[in-house]
């Protein structure tokens, strides 16, 4: 389970540096429309996108640009909670000797990053603490 925890984690690490700039990117281009929408010089795109919100949803223009702001201060939040998973990630992927603390943290922040490969890796890294190699540290001692 320790290997497969490890393994987990690197491949959840190198994902969320990805997941991470996609997350910063797509709150960026958010955020912007939103900023944007109401100018009378707005891209065509963003003209496109309020229209097709308020037609769907049957919401105000306010409403709609509302909604977008919403979901780039959600895709920056997530930026924000991928990079410290992904260096977790990296840094229990890289100990030999786990602690406990280090991977129920790790765990968190996977949850709260939306990176279930690290989640995953936490889980198992937690269950191998448990199992082996707390056993192994009380026998050394």
């Amino acid at each position: 389970m320790k290997k497969a925890s490890k393994i987990l984690f690197l491949i959840g690490g190198i994902l969320g540096i990805i997941a991470a700039v996609a997350y910063i990117a797509i709150g960026a281009v958010a955020l912007y429309a939103a900023y944007i929408a109401k100018d009378p010089s707005a891209p065509e795109w963003v003209i496109k996108m309020i229209n097709d919100i308020m037609a769907e949803s049957k919401v105000t223009l306010d409403q709609a640009i509302d909604s977008i702001t919403v979901v780039g201060v959600l895709f920056t939040v997530e930026f924000a909670l991928s990079i410290p998973c992904s260096v977790l990630a990296f840094i229990c992927k890289g100990k030999e000797n786990r602690p406990l603390p280090l991977l129920i943290v790790a765990t968190a922040f996977a949850t709260l990053a939306w990176n279930p490969l690290c989640l995953v890796g936490g889980v198992l890294g937690i269950v191998s603490w448990a199992t082996v190699e707390r056993k192994e540290r009380a026998a050394k001692a």
